[in-house]
């Protein structure tokens, strides 16, 4: 089929600034985990498909199917300027300050 692209489960960004790998970053309202380290203006490819098991900034417990966020780096339960990253594939219980779940990322 001559309109195939790819799969999607990848793309590739310019960096607007250095990256680690594994790192969670976004282009627009796309977000991936970086797959190598980047320094700014290099191109890096970015997972943009999957679930992570990753921690997440909330005061309170999180529930499957919430809503998470990217905000400046850190993933987290508070919608206020920030990009949607994905929903919760699973529970996970706060400390007060971070809780460790299964997240699946452009959902």
């Amino acid at each position: 089929m001559r309109i195939y692209v790819n799969s999607g489960a990848t793309a590739t960004i310019s960096a607007t600034r250095d990256i680690v790998s594994g790192e969670l970053v976004a282009e627009g309202a796309l977000v991936g985990f970086a797959q190598a380290d980047a320094k700014e203006g290099e191109l890096v490819a970015i997972v943009t498909e999957g679930v992570f098991q990753v921690d997440v900034l909330t005061a309170t417990d999180i529930e499957l199917g919430d809503v998470i966020y990217l905000d400046a780096g850190a993933l987290t339960t508070d919608a206020t300027d920030t990009v949607r990253a994905g929903i919760a594939y699973s529970a996970g219980a706060s400390d007060g300050v971070t809780a460790t779940v299964n997240v699946r990322i452009n959902a």
